[in-house]
């Protein structure tokens, strides 16, 4: 069991518990001020702040002190969590209120509008609602079934999966990912910061008795995990560069693709 589901999980994965969802949770006055400024102010601190803030994370010594505050702020206020189809689809039939907004990420980093992530109950969408420009309409509010069936839609098409805090532990988002348009991705990568963008709860394996080596999910995996092997005519999965999002399965039609919790695994677990 991860450091979050031990702390925030109450004997449970922590984004499938109740209070991480609760008003209780929203009544926090320091949790209002932080969504707010967030939201008021995402599209310039994406665009201009956040990239200079990283690049400050490859200077000799100095990166060292930025990295260690960049981990202490992502962990105690924003950061997201690959979960695969199952446990997101859980995710939205425990959230109430949901709204569809456009993925924030996809906007600042390459101009384009794709209305696809959702929020979290009634403080949030009353704050996106107040900032027009980063909604560029109101929120959409949306019953659990349109919003599970926009899910399956997105995990089919390849998009990854992925829960959002908003000051931890408060679940505010989840959002729809690929590798070339998710700050929290692009971000990881480029800092080296894993608490940013963790990785799911499971680990992906093939079934090499099963697997007819055609190669479909190869190009599904956004994480780089997976690769062919000429000489067995197989896929395969490396496990320290899989993210457990399962999104690999869609391709493959003996269904010989299948997730195994991480904490079970004793060399992966804590990657």
């Amino acid at each position: 069991m991860c450091e979050m589901c031990i702390k925030h999980g109450s004997g449970k994965k922590w984004y499938l518990n109740l209070q991480n969802f609760s008003n209780e949770l929203l009544e926090d006055p320091d949790r209002t001020k932080y969504v707010e400024k967030y939201v008021s102010s995402f599209e310039k601190s994406m665009g201009i702040d956040i990239p200079r803030a990283f690049k400050y994370t490859k200077i000799p010594i100095i990166g060292t002190a930025v990295k260690h505050i960049l981990f202490d702020n992502v962990k105690k206020y924003h950061f997201g969590q690959v979960v695969p189809l199952e446990d997101a689809k859980q995710i939205l039939r425990i959230a109430d209120p949901i709204g569809l907004v456009p993925c924030v990420c996809r906007r600042a980093l390459l101009g384009i509008e794709d209305k696809c992530c959702f929020i979290f109950g009634m403080l949030p969408l009353e704050i996106f609602d107040k900032y027009p420009d980063f909604t560029r309409e109101k929120c959409e509010r949306i019953s659990q079934e349109k919003a599970i069936s926009i899910l399956e839609d997105r995990y089919q098409k390849g998009y990854v999966q992925s829960v959002w805090t908003f000051k931890t532990p408060y679940i505010g988002a989840l959002c729809q990912c690929e590798s070339s348009t998710c700050g929290g991705m692009k971000y990881r990568n480029f800092s080296g910061i894993n608490e940013l963008y963790r990785r799911s709860e499971y680990i992906a394996f093939i079934d090499g008795n099963s697997c007819n080596g055609c190669k479909k999910c190869i190009h599904k995996c956004q994480f780089g995990a997976m690769s062919y092997s000429m000489t067995l005519r197989r896929a395969f999965i490396e496990p320290e560069k899989c993210f457990g999002c399962g999104v690999c399965r869609t391709a493959c039609k003996n269904n010989s693709i299948y997730l195994y919790p991480r904490s079970n695994l004793i060399q992966v677990d804590t990657i």
